[in-house]
């Protein structure tokens, strides 16, 4: 109950990729009703815009959803999901770096990610990492630490 009640929250809040991951984590938990479903449905109405950038970005090809998405950003600075896909973009290409070895290329990517976001606890402590490994070369716990990272 409480996550479908973020989701109609995420709803008004026009946060339609946070609908859609709410959704899944309560579908996980029990079947899904009527009402939910609704919300789902109206979510993905309202992502349509959004379905090559969302594609590629489910493919992996971050690289290749971010022009897109900063041109959809500069149009509409304040669309929650244009943001949250750029800031999760960066956030894979930084990850994909550092498990590449490329720790100031890593740093770079995570740089843009916070640029365009406050708070992300997560996102500051592997743009931290990177930074302390951009000047020095990876050992053991530099190799352990970024095996069992996620992509977002």
């Amino acid at each position: 109950e409480q996550l479908l009640s973020e989701a109609e929250q995420a709803l008004g809040s026009a946060q339609y990729l946070r609908v859609m991951d709410l959704l899944d984590e309560a579908a996980a938990i029990a079947e899904l009703g009527e009402g939910p479903m609704a919300l789902r449905d109206q979510a993905t109405v309202a992502l349509e815009y959004l379905r090559e950038e969302r594609d590629l970005f489910d493919q992996g090809d971050w690289e290749y959803a971010l022009p897109g998405l900063w041109r959809m950003h500069e149009n509409n600075p304040d669309n929650p999901d244009v943001i949250r896909l750029m800031i999760d973009s960066y956030y894979n290409l930084g990850l994909r770096d550092l498990q590449r070895g490329d720790a100031p290329s890593a740093l770079e990517k995570f740089q843009e990610a916070l640029a365009l976001t406050e708070g992300d606890a997560e996102l500051e402590r592997l743009a931290s990492f990177a930074a302390a490994y951009s000047q020095r070369s990876a050992d053991m716990l530099y190799r352990i630490f970024v095996k069992y990272q996620k992509f977002r």
